[in-house]
């Protein structure tokens, strides 16, 4: 079986070595705590020291749609710094992918929140889901790499079969230009 890859999709794998890492901070900040505490939503996006158990209770408002809409959830699982990292762990911990197939699996995830944002951070959350996936099924025959490029073809087939409007990378259908990789 033949499966097409869209250029687009090869250049994801790229853009992890370009992204700046983020900043590191000082070891402690006294306004952590109350901006995240039960009732904000707020969260460290500009890199500040990650702190567990606020990822924890923000991770559970999310997946439980507390005080959020589901456009609200990528937003905090896409940044790119240690807080939302610990958020998007925490928050995939809530989905068991256990004996399905990756399409299955990535359906179930999709339905609870709705994918938003630049590409990069759209490949953020997929790379957490291949991560999540894989701690679910351990004894696949993937790797990590392998889950996330077949996650991201599925998402660019998906959207050029449904998305009228724009493809999930940019505005034009991806399986009607000639320049692909076979």
């Amino acid at each position: 079986m033949c499966v097409t890859f869209h250029v687009d999709v090869i250049h994801l794998f790229f853009l992890r070595s370009r992204e700046r890492p983020s900043r590191p901070v000082s070891e402690s900040d006294p306004e952590v705590a109350e901006r995240l505490a039960v009732g904000s939503t707020e969260t460290l996006a500009n890199g500040n020291k990650a702190d567990l158990q606020a990822a924890k209770r923000l991770a559970k408002r999310l997946y439980n749609l507390d005080g959020f809409k589901k456009s609200d959830v990528a937003r905090h699982l896409s940044k790119n710094n240690d807080f939302s990292h610990m958020v998007a762990e925490e928050y995939l911990s809530y989905f068991n992918f256990s004996e399905m197939m990756v399409d299955r699996a990535l359906r179930v995830f999709l339905r609870e929140f709705a994918l938003m944002g630049e590409t990069q951070e759209r490949e953020r959350v997929l790379s957490h889901f291949s991560k999540r996936y894989l701690q679910s099924n351990p004894n696949t025959i993937l790797n990590e790499d392998s889950v996330h490029t077949l996650t991201c073809a599925l998402m660019l087939l998906n959207t050029d079969l449904h998305g009228h409007a724009c493809t999930f990378f940019n505005c034009y259908s991806p399986l009607e230009k000639s320049w692909y990789l076979i």
